[in-house]
């Protein structure tokens, strides 16, 4: 069991909070720079640990745990820090800066998934652990909170002893544990949004141009659909509709009817391309077909 205290309890700190609670650690409690509102008040209200007011930056170095949290609570055994990417770097050193890393043995770890963990650098005291876990999911509502977790992908790098007790947290959150090179971080957040928020703005677009009044609620079955046929039978045998079965003429009406949207004509086409590889992939066309639609596809057309 460790002892955990979240740095900026928001929605993914709140998430996290609930998850390794209910799989046996103790959550101590949270540092924030709002120990009251909607963020702080549902972290308490659902891990029943407080929330201390986050140091100040000018704050002395000698400054302890004890006089922001009881002493009863003591050193924990990790800092979960989940503020935004640009302040990771930042909270770190306000952390190190005000003596919590001072002769202990902790593990510090952040969820920003474009970062490594050597975005905690300056916490580089010799009992520090640094940590980067980032789970592959989209975290609307810390009450979705244990079982949104589960079978989850959760992305590790950092000190070899950090990873070891990641690889830990997250088979005990049942989810995949998978190590994956710091470098490669920027690379693979971008696939993450592509996957998630991407996904959103595509739904917005389309329900923006399907003509019905309530065109989200009339598409997200279809889109439920889509999603399980990648689950069921992979890429590229889930790729349906007119590109895959060599609909030119479909394709080309449809971006006639666009031409009065920019932001629609622009997402069909890039995605139309997209959809081209993957029909590619799978065979469904002939050469005619796949020059007729790499000329709709083209920039400018």
């Amino acid at each position: 069991m460790m002892k955990i205290m979240v740095v900026g309890p928001g929605r993914v700190g709140t998430a996290l909070a609930v998850a390794m609670q209910q799989a046996g650690h103790d959550i101590v409690g949270a540092l924030s720079r709002r120990t009251t509102g909607l963020q702080a008040d549902l972290f308490k209200q659902l891990t029943s640990a407080p929330v201390y007011q986050f140091p100040s930056t000018d704050v002395k170095p000698t400054t302890d745990l004890q006089l922001i949290a009881p002493p009863r609570m003591g050193v924990p055994d990790v800092f979960l820090l989940t503020v935004p990417d640009k302040a990771v770097t930042q909270t770190a050193q306000t952390l190190a800066g005000a003596g919590y890393f001072d002769n202990v043995e902790v593990i510090i770890a952040h969820c920003a998934g474009s970062m490594s963990a050597k975005a905690l650098s300056p916490a580089n005291q010799p009992g520090v652990r640094r940590l980067c876990w980032h789970p592959l999911q989209s975290i609307a509502d810390p009450r979705m909170s244990p079982a949104c977790f589960e079978g989850v992908t959760f992305t590790l790098d950092g000190d070899k002893e950090a990873v070891a007790a990641a690889k830990k947290w997250v088979t005990g959150l049942k989810g995949l544990p998978v190590e994956i090179a710091g470098e490669d971080r920027t690379r693979y957040h971008a696939a993450a949004v592509l996957a998630a928020n991407a996904m959103t703005a595509l739904a917005a677009t389309a329900a923006s141009v399907s003509g019905l009044e309530h065109g989200m609620t009339a598409l997200l079955p279809l889109m439920r659909g889509a999603v399980g046929n990648i689950e069921r039978f992979g890429l590229p045998d889930a790729l349906t509709g007119p590109v895959e079965r060599g609909d030119v003429e479909t394709v080309e009406a449809h971006l006639k009817s666009l031409q009065d949207n920019p932001t629609a004509f622009d997402v069909y086409r890039v995605l139309g391309k997209a959809t081209l590889d993957i029909a590619r992939q799978k065979g469904s066309l002939t050469e005619q077909q796949l020059s007729a639609f790499l000329t709709l596809f083209s920039p400018g057309k």
